[in-house]
């Protein structure tokens, strides 16, 4: 087979695909540069224990678009500035669920919130799983808001959003939401 044959037949080719392929490059730039309702920065609350005491933290969690789909979250803290973590972001029925994974250091945990709606006050509640400072792993309650808010009233939502459930030995989200409505947020 010469040369003119394979220039052919790959002309044939890309000439009958090229509405797919002008197709899939216009699909992948509106997936890169439509606006996502989680895009931007998110303040994330929760507890942790350092040194035996319960410690009370606040990060801020930054996502934006990856390059080929998907959504990426960076998270800092002001009070640690070594502890950055990387996660990603999938869906399930209703709930929004993230695997960070330490930037500078080997460590894993996750979270699982209620799905966003978005809005002035946007704001996540639910549950994360992880290790603390003194190594043990643990669950927190955690609460996300697209908004900072004071601390004071961060921990009092926190403390009234979960319940300890005996029987399953588990602990669960409240469905009661007297202390965590949007506009105490």
């Amino acid at each position: 087979m010469d040369t003119s044959w394979i220039q052919t037949i790959v002309g044939i080719f890309a000439g009958w695909q090229l509405p797919n392929i002008v197709q899939l490059a216009h699909y992948w730039a509106y997936l890169k540069w439509r606006p996502h309702f989680l895009e931007g920065d998110w303040h994330c609350y929760h507890y942790s224990v350092e040194n035996g005491w319960r410690i009370f933290r606040h990060e801020v969690w930054s996502i934006s678009r990856r390059s080929l789909g998907g959504l990426l979250v960076l998270t800092t803290d002001s009070e640690r500035p070594n502890l950055l973590y990387r996660a990603t972001i999938r869906y399930e029925k209703g709930y929004v669920l993230l695997n960070f994974s330490g930037v500078k250091h080997e460590e894993e945990w996750q979270a699982r919130l209620s799905d966003v709606i978005p809005g002035k006050h946007s704001y996540m509640r639910g549950i994360m799983v992880a290790v603390d400072f003194d190594r043990n792993s643990y669950s927190t309650p955690v609460l996300v808001t697209s908004s900072e808010m004071h601390t004071n009233q961060a921990r009092k939502i926190l403390d009234g959003m979960t319940r300890f459930d005996r029987e399953s030995l588990s602990l669960r989200v409240t469905k009661n939401l007297r202390a965590t409505r949007p506009s105490e947020i």
